[in-house]
Order: structure tokens, then C-alpha cells, then sequence
């Protein structure tokens, strides 16, 4: 049975780290299954950095459907849903590179001191809950064109009423 794990930068080794929380390959979450079930499975761990549910459908075209695997195990969607100050590619001024010397910064960073407030008044995410709950059918459609018996299944990061 192959099992793939596709995932954005938690499933990843971070040896960049301090000691303290540092992970090497060995210690990611997929890998230690990986070595634990090998008899068994197959499983692969798939991730990319800073994924959301968008990049997802581009990157699980490219690199999760053609595997023909028998289970996904998504893990993301913090990405998606964690709250802003600016929309996913936003072409706010207060970002625009002159404006930011200009100002040196100074309007970002009492922004990201308010950010709470903010987020909490703007109510912005990268993706409202239909458009991530699309994205995820759209992803389990292009895998199951390759094998329509695959099963997937969700880690869940927090708490989501999706």
C-alpha cells in the first residue's frame, strides 16, 4: 500500500534550528513511520514550504497524483486560515518597496504591533472556509483521475469548524 503524507513546512526536518528545536530527517514525523512501517508500506512524505491550500492543487498536480497512491494524508491549512493584515498577494501600498523606505517601515511595524487588534477587526485570511473546503475536492479529484480507489484523510493543526 502506498501511502503519501503531503504537507507544508511542519512535516519538513528543520536542522536550521537551535539544539533545542532542531529536527533532523530522522526525526520528521513521516519518516519515523516511513522506518517503523516499511514492511508493510510505502509511504512518502511530500512537502512544501509555506503551502496553502492553493499552492496545494498546483503542487498535488505535479507531485501527489501521478504517484497513484492508495491514501493521502493531507497536513495544512493553517496557511489558509490563520488571520492577516493583507490579503495573499496583496498590492497594498503600506507593502510597496518605496513606500516602505519612505516611511522606514515605520507603518508596517505599528501594524504588526496592532496586528491583533487588527485581524481581529478585518477579518482577512488567505481563504474564506468554502473556498479551502473547493480547494481540497478540487486536489481529491486530480489524485482520484490516477487511482480512484484512494482514500485521504486530514491531520488537523487547530481547532476548525471545516
Amino acid at each position: 500500500m502506498k501511502i503519501i503524507i503531503f504537507s507544508y513546512s511542519l512535516g519538513r526536518p528543520r536542522p536550521d534550528l537551535s539544539a533545542s528545536e532542531k529536527t533532523s530527517i530522522a526525526e520528521v514525523y513521516g519518516e519515523i513511520l516511513k522506518s517503523k512501517l516499511e514492511s508493510a508500506y510505502e509511504i512518502e512524505l511530500i512537502y512544501v514550504e509555506s503551502m496553502d491550500s492553493e499552492d496545494a492543487m498546483f503542487w498535488g498536480q505535479r507531485m501527489v497524483a501521478f504517484r497513484e497512491p492508495d491514501v493521502v494524508i493531507f497536513h495544512f491549512g493553517i496557511n489558509d486560515c490563520a488571520p492577516r493584515l493583507f490579503r495573499k498577494n496583496s498590492k497594498s501600498i503600506i507593502l510597496n518597496s518605496t513606500f516602505r523606505k519612505l516611511t522606514a517601515d515605520l507603518v508596517l511595524r505599528v501594524a504588526g504591533r496592532l496586528r491583533f487588534y487588527i485581524t481581529r477587526f478585518r477579518k482577512i485570511s488567505y481563504f474564506n472556509s468554502t473556498e479551502f473546503i473547493d480547494n481540497i475536492e478540487f486536489l481529491e479529484q486530480e489524485v482520484l483521475k490516477f487511482k480512484p480507489s484512494c482514500k485521504f484523510y486530514f491531520i488537523g493543526i487547530a481547532e476548525s469548524n471545516v
